[in-house]
C-alpha cells in the first residue's frame, strides 16, 4: 500500500543560494554532558529534567491548524506520528521580538526552535571576520532545530528586522515530549499485542521487539488493504474498525467467508511461507480502520518461537 509523501522542509528564501546553518543539521564535536541529578534521565547530548510539568499553551483553531502544517513540513518532525506532533504544538510558546532583537546569536549555546509566524528574519553568518547576509526568513519558516537536538554552539546569527511574533520550544520539553509520547506509544502497544494470541508465547524481550518494529496504519472505510493473489510483505493487527475477508476459489465470483474486529489480525500467512508469498484472500475495510502493522522483515525475525502456531494456522485456514 502506499502512502502521501512527505512534504519537503521549506526553505528560507534567499537570493544568494547560501545556506544556512541554523537550517542544516551538524553533530557536535562531543557529546555534552552534565552531573546527574534527581528525577533526570541522561542521553548522549543532553539531559532531560522529567520532574518539570510539560507546559501547554493555548491556540486559537487557525494558530494550532497553522501551526501543526508547519511541523508537517519540517524535517525534524516530519517523521513523527500525528499523537507526538499535536503534543509538541500544545506545548510551543508565544514569543514575540521587537525591531532589530537578535533571536539567536552564532557561536551561542543553542536551547529554542522557533516558528515564524509575523514579520521577516535575517539570517547572517561571520566567517573569517566578515559577515554576509544569506537569507531572508518570513512566516511559515522555522530555524534553530539543532538546538533541540544537541548542545551546540549556533551556527548563524538571526535578527528581525522590523520586529516578529514566534512559536518557541524549548529542548528540554522536546525531550520530555518525545520521551513521553514514545513510553505511552509502547504501552499502548504492548496493551494490543497481548490480547492477540498469536503473540502467546513470546518472551517479555520479544514483546518489546515486536511493540518497537510495529508501525500505524488508517484507511478509510472501502479501502483494500491486500488482495487476494497479490504478493504479501506485512502483517495487520487491527486496533480499531472493521475489515471483511472474501476469497475466490478457482476463478469464481469472490465469497465473503468473514469478518474481522480488533484485536483479530491477518497478512500472517503470506509472511510465513517465504516461497509462496501470496495472499490468500481479500481484505477490505467495512469501516475507517487503524492498524498495527509489522513488517515482513520484522516478522522473521520472530518466526522462531511462533512457528509451530503459525502452522497450526495456516492448516485451520487451508
Amino acid at each position: 500500500m502506499s502512502s502521501s509523501p512527505q512534504s519537503a522542509s521549506p526553505l528560507p528564501h534567499d537570493d544568494d543560494d547560501h545556506d544556512v546553518g541554523e537550517e542544516m543539521p551538524r553533530m557536535p564535536s562531543k557529546p555534552y554532558s552534565t552531573q546527574r541529578r534527581r528525577n533526570v534521565v541522561s542521553t548522549a547530548s543532553t539531559t532531560i529534567d522529567m520532574s518539570k510539568p510539560i507546559p501547554v499553551f493555548q491556540k486559537s483553531d487557525s494558530d494550532y491548524k497553522s501551526l501543526r502544517e508547519t511541523l508537517d513540513k519540517n524535517y525534524l518532525f516530519a517523521t513523527l506520528d500525528n499523537s507526538q506532533k499535536d503534543a509538541i504544538a500544545k506545548t510551543m510558546e508565544p514569543k514575540e521580538f521587537q525591531k532589530d532583537a537578535v533571536l539567536i546569536k552564532q557561536g551561542d549555546e543553542g536551547d529554542f526552535f522557533y516558528i515564524l509566524v509575523e514579520g521577516e528574519c535575517d539570517v547572517h553568518i561571520t566567517k573569517d571576520g566578515n559577515t554576509i547576509k544569506v537569507a531572508t526568513l518570513r512566516p511559515g519558516d522555522g530555524f534553530g532545530e539543532i538546538a533541540l537536538m544537541h548542545n551546540c554552539p549556533r551556527t548563524a546569527t538571526i535578527i528581525t528586522p522590523s520586529g516578529c511574533k514566534t512559536w518557541a520550544l524549548d529542548r528540554n520539553t522536546y525531550k520530555q515530549v518525545m520521551m513521553t509520547t514514545v513510553l505511552t506509544k509502547r504501552k499502548r502497544f504492548q496493551d494490543m499485542i497481548s490480547k492477540v494470541p498469536l503473540f502467546d508465547k513470546l518472551t517479555s524481550l520479544e514483546r518489546h521487539t515486536v511493540c518497537d518494529a510495529l508501525q500505524e496504519l488508517s484507511v478509510s472505510a472501502g479501502h483494500v488493504v491486500v488482495k487476494q493473489g497479490d504478493k504479501g510483505d506485512t502483517f495487520y493487527i487491527i486496533e480499531n474498525g472493521e475489515v471483511e475477508i472474501t476469497k475466490s476459489v478457482d476463478g469464481a465470483p469472490a465469497q465473503k467467508i468473514g469478518t474481522l474486529t480488533a484485536p483479530q489480525y491477518f497478512g500472517e500467512i503470506a509472511l510465513y511461507d517465504a516461497e509462496e508469498s501470496k495472499r490468500q484472500a481479500t481484505c477490505t475495510a467495512i469501516t475507517d480502520c487503524h492498524f498495527l502493522t509489522l513488517p515482513q522483515k520484522a516478522f522473521h525475525r520472530l518466526l522462531g518461537p511462533l512457528k509451530k502456531d503459525m502452522e497450526k494456522r495456516i492448516s485451520e485456514y487451508k
